[in-house]
């Protein structure tokens, strides 16, 4: 097991006991299977659930049938390698971003869609683009540097602007609206943008780089709160409910800012890797980091996780490489570095009464490490991606 350790401003609290009873094991149900030729390093369902974008790390980002994972486009990819990619809310609009320095926005037209390939159709007629055929982007220039990071807002019902796309290349942070327009770009920033997140329906973007968190507004530029540390940060995730906000550390641990009317910071430890796997469970009371052969998950509730050892989910014999919570239910799974994968209840410890310890609801060998995982809009599927380019798609049984 891991040796967690942290420190904090706060007071400390005593470790809740687990409860729970096994679970029957749920299977993993594989429904299809394809192949990008290359390490995935990007990879999203489009909000409706239809196809799913997966960008290698070199060649063309494919464009899959949710359903088949037949390939209903395949775009080209960025001169030198594909870095990002986030769907448009409409699911009809994809930005990829890579290293070449440029953003390519690919409209797949269809109503909904925010501009049409023909310029003097208007959006909502537009036909969709069939399955195969070519495509051409509209390109927008990153910044200085890759385009490393890529997030549409929400949709704002009271501002007809939104969504927009933020997009991070070095130290340049760019706001466009759903056309590729330039609408600004803000302060740029004394070192590189290592991460880059929304901030809920807010309409605020967050940042990080060495020497901590910035939080700006998108509808007018300004430097809304910053939230210091002294040294890099790789890695940014925020609760749902905002209230807390952790960072990733070049030291292999993480730090953790609440946010609210008593602010306050701490700092965890004891990882085997440097942190970029991170989720939250909907309910922002839990926090599941990878970093280590097991999966921490770390106690929000209250006065946070200081002082508090986290559960230790222990299956997994390698790191664990990539997590991901449902948006609406209480699994998690992981992924380590040897392929295993695992299903978790996040809400309620699934204990062996034999020997006291928690263990998955499901689990499975693969070949290759997991790099990314997400589960489907509708929390039924969990869609993997490896360092090999294999792409699959799994029914968790219920």
């Amino acid at each position: 097991m891991a040796s967690f350790s942290t420190s904090s401003s706060s007071s400390p609290s005593s470790p809740q006991p687990l409860s729970g009873g096994v679970a029957a094991l749920r299977e993993f149900a594989q429904l299809w299977q394809a192949e990008v030729d290359d390490y995935v390093i990007a990879m999203e369902f489009s909000p409706d659930g239809r196809q799913v974008a997966v960008a290698p790390e070199g060649g063309p980002i494919a464009v899959l049938d949710a359903g088949s994972g037949e390939v209903v486009h395949r775009l080209k990819g960025h001169r030198g390698g594909n870095n990002a990619l986030s769907w448009h809310p409409s699911s009809r609009v994809l930005a990829t971003g890579g290293q070449d320095g440029f953003i390519h926005l690919w409209n797949f037209g269809g109503p909904g869609s925010p501009f049409s390939q023909d310029k003097s159709a208007p959006a909502a007629s537009a036909a969709p683009a069939a399955p195969g055929a070519v495509l051409t982007p509209l390109l927008l220039e990153g910044g200085e540097g890759w385009v490393e990071h890529l997030a549409w807002s929400r949709p704002d019902s009271s501002n007809p602007t939104f969504p927009r796309l933020a997009s991070a290349s070095g130290r340049t942070l760019r706001l466009w609206d759903s056309l590729g327009k330039l609408v600004r770009e803000f302060v740029q920033y004394p070192k590189a943008i290592s991460a880059l997140k929304w901030l809920g329906s807010k309409q605020m973007i967050s940042t990080a780089s060495f020497g901590g968190v910035a939080v700006w507004g998108s509808s007018d530029g300004q430097l809304k709160r910053t939230l210091d540390y002294r040294n890099p940060l790789i890695s940014l995730s925020w609760s749902p409910d905002l209230r807390w906000c952790v960072a990733g550390t070049q030291d292999q641990g993480i730090h953790v800012w609440r946010t609210t009317h008593q602010p306050d910071e701490m700092q965890m430890s004891g990882f085997a890797a440097k942190v970029r796997e991170m989720a939250w469970h909907k309910g922002s009371r839990w926090f599941v980091t990878g970093g280590a052969p097991e999966v921490a998950v770390w106690d929000c509730g209250g006065p946070g996780p200081a002082g508090r050892e986290p559960r230790q989910l222990a299956w997994h014999e390698d790191i664990v490489s990539a997590v991901a919570c449902q948006a609406r239910g209480p699994l998690a799974v992981s992924g380590a570095a040897d392929g295993g994968l695992a299903v978790w209840n996040v809400e309620v410890p699934n204990v062996d009464v034999e020997t006291n310890l928690e263990v998955p609801l499901s689990t499975l060998n693969l070949a290759a490490e997991l790099v990314q995982l997400a589960w489907s809009p509708d929390d039924r599927l969990v869609l993997t991606g490896d360092s090999d380019g294999e792409v699959r798609l799994f029914r968790v049984g219920l």
